[in-house]
């Protein structure tokens, strides 16, 4: 959604800067439904009704989906669902059309207020949406059926979260403890299986399909023999920009003078790197740079490394991590980011992710034990 453009596993690329997508969903219709059942009975909606609600819904998004993608998100769009007035002039439409085809074979439709009601009222679903139902699905037995919305929290087996402004969490129930099954009530089990498939499917051909299993000695324990400690080298890989947004005194710096902060975070890491010898590798985007062609610039055991045009900060430390992990399986590669999105991708390469203010923590330890030896 940044850089406007979709990649496949492959490596190759669909261009979309130039496109608008929308996206909807039924994700707090039952909101809606609840907080506008005046206007379903005819009546005028309040503005402030018609703003709580909006609000109850951008609360519910904020529970259910995540800030890194809500946050690329430029608008959010609340529908009114239709009213019984929108109805009626939807049906004013509709027999209007019939009037003129009907006009075209010399035949002429007089109807009545009353009429025109009552086919809005026999018509009107304020819920109904074959495509797009408020309701929600639930399986049962192998099939799926639909459950409206008002009755969803009767159908399911764990609670969502979502409860109207001030109501309080229901009181859970005491967890159900279910006692193991001996070995030979599955047994008794797998001849019952047995018989069923053989009524429906005829005898069964491989004879050890259904044989229950054998009784079996207690595992024996282990002995603990300790984490693998790995030999490889110690990266550390830190999202420039996202750092600097995240430390409250680079932010400050940042907004009077962003290259003052960029210096200032390269010299931090500097002295990190220095105490901690591990290999730091500071990533800043360049990619809307018309042109660039991307630069790193080596300071010791660190590495400032600016982004090509078209590449991301995130894109890069991706493409890193995956080739550390496949260049040795023994080094240890940490990544620096407060982007959730980010640190669950990194995750998947095998490298650990470290929050912004982790680091920050980490990175003052080192200063006040170089300035503690310096001092004493």
């Amino acid at each position: 959604l940044d850089d406007g453009r979709l990649t496949d596993n492959k490596g190759r690329t669909v261009d979309f800067r130039n496109t608008i997508i929308i996206m909807t969903s039924n994700m707090g219709s039952h909101i809606i439904q609840e907080n506008f059942a005046a206007a379903f009975s005819g009546e005028k909606l309040a503005p402030e009704v018609v703003e709580k609600t909006r609000m109850d819904v951008i609360d519910l998004l904020k529970q259910q989906l995540k800030p890194e993608f809500l946050n690329r998100i430029d608008e959010i769009v609340m529908f009114e669902p239709l009213t019984r007035r929108d109805i009626e002039r939807i049906v004013d439409i509709q027999l209007g059309a019939v009037r003129r085809m009907l006009a075209e074979n010399g035949i002429r439709l007089e109807y009545s207020d009353k009429a025109r009601e009552w086919i809005a009222a026999a018509g009107y679903d304020p819920e109904r949406d074959l495509e797009n139902p408020a309701g929600s699905v639930f399986c049962a037995h192998g099939a799926g059926f639909n459950v409206p919305w008002d009755q969803v929290r009767e159908h399911m087996h764990l609670d969502s979260g979502w409860r109207p402004a001030g109501a309080q969490p229901a009181q859970e129930a005491a967890p159900v403890r279910r006692e193991a099954m001996s070995y030979e009530s599955r047994a008794a089990l797998d001849r019952e299986l047995e018989a069923i498939f053989q009524r429906a499917y005829g005898p069964v051909k491989q004879p050890h399909a259904f044989r229950p299993a054998q009784k079996s000695a207690p595992p024996k324990p282990k002995p603990w023999k300790g984490l693998k400690v790995r030999d490889g080298d110690d990266y550390l890989l830190v999202d420039g920009y996202n750092i600097i947004h995240a430390w409250d005194g680079l932010r400050a710096l940042g907004r009077k003078d962003l290259d003052s902060a960029r210096e200032r975070l390269i010299s931090r890491l500097r002295n990190y790197q220095g105490w901690k010898r591990c290999k730091v590798i500071v990533v800043f985007d360049a990619y809307k740079v018309k042109g660039n062609p991307g630069s790193m610039e080596r300071l010791g055991d660190l590495w400032v490394v600016y982004t090509k045009e078209a590449e991301t900060a995130d894109m890069y430390i991706e493409k890193t991590t995956y080739a550390l992990a496949q260049e040795r399986k023994e080094h240890r590669v940490r990544v620096a980011t407060s982007d959730g999105l980010e640190q669950m991708i990194i995750l998947g390469h095998g490298a650990v992710r470290m929050p912004a203010a982790e680091l920050e923590f980490e990175v003052e330890q080192a200063e006040g034990e170089i300035r503690r030896i310096i001092g004493g």
